[in-house]
């Protein structure tokens, strides 16, 4: 996944989508596919084309649930989520995705799934849920460490509060994403 993405930025997509062909016939021909649905989930990561991107992340998702890879399933599902738009399918994969990381102890993945059902929510129109989800994802990030991902999660806590007309909170997490951002 790295060198994918290190040969995406230094040598260009088509470089690195090249790549990923050439490790994907390996896999293939290997029969090792565990390899492949790594490949393939990348593979849904770099290609531009939206419905190419949808298709790998499901072709991945089918292999690692055939084989029993919990941790690229739920990442793979967490990848997925962010190209579907039939909430639903959304919300049955995130949890699903939180249910693996909460068995397997991933804290760090545990406050991503959060960060990403918080998004997932605003546009159901679940305001609370949302800022629940949100304020979950600062407590695991901040206790990791992480503070591009706490700064993500109060930009997001900012505007969804001002949207829902709270705006001393809105005011109290756009100042602290600030402080934060100043301080490194």
């Amino acid at each position: 996944t790295f060198i994918s993405f290190h040969l995406t930025r230094s040598q260009g997509r088509d470089v690195a989508l090249a790549k990923l062909k050439e490790a994907e016939a390996w896999a293939g021909a290997n029969q090792d596919r565990w390899a492949l649905s790594r490949v393939i989930n990348v593979q849904g990561i770099i290609l531009t084309d939206f419905t190419q991107s949808v298709q790998r992340y499901q072709e991945a998702l089918v292999i690692a649930r055939e084989i029993g890879d919990l941790i690229n399933m739920a990442l793979i599902m967490g990848n997925l989520t962010t190209m579907l738009t039939d909430q639903d399918e959304i919300n049955a994969l995130l949890k699903e995705a939180m249910d693996i990381h909460r068995t397997l102890g991933n804290r760090y993945m545990i406050g991503q799934i959060s960060f990403q059902q918080g998004v997932a929510y605003i546009p159901q129109g679940r305001p609370h849920k949302a800022r629940e989800a949100l304020e979950k994802a600062i407590t695991i990030f901040e206790e990791m460490v992480v503070p591009h991902m706490t700064g993500f999660a109060l930009e997001y806590l900012s505007d969804l509060t001002w949207g829902i007309g709270e705006l001393t909170d809105a005011r109290r997490y756009l100042d602290e994403h600030v402080q934060r951002a100043q301080s490194r």
